[in-house]
């Protein structure tokens, strides 16, 4: 198992971030990106126009017309941090939804 549960948000291509939990398979990081896709889904960050989930990834691709990367990337990083050691959700991290880049945010 990992021995601690990190996250990047990297570029991938024109238009898309990968946020990545681990760099080889792990059960933790496969936890945190299924649940992260999922939350994703529920709760799509405007602009996104496509969420891949991958084994310990999860690939946003956007519209550059309606966002860019640094937007996206920003809206992703609170989120993408808010798993512990045991891939669950901290405690001291709140619903999405009622952040400001949640629903009220988006028009």
């Amino acid at each position: 198992m990992t021995a601690s549960l990190t996250s990047d948000i990297l570029p991938a291509g024109p238009d898309g971030v990968l946020v990545r939990f681990a760099l080889r398979p792990d059960p933790v990081a496969m936890t945190a990106a299924q649940v992260l896709a999922r939350s994703l889904q529920d709760l799509p960050p405007a602009g996104v126009v496509e969420i891949a989930p991958g084994l310990v990834s999860v690939l946003l691709r956007f519209d550059p017309a309606r966002t860019d990367r640094a937007r996206l990337t920003a809206r992703l990083r609170p989120q993408a941090r808010c798993w512990n050691i045991t891939g669950a959700l901290r405690s001291s991290c709140s619903d999405p939804s009622s952040s400001p880049s949640g629903p009220s945010a988006r028009a």
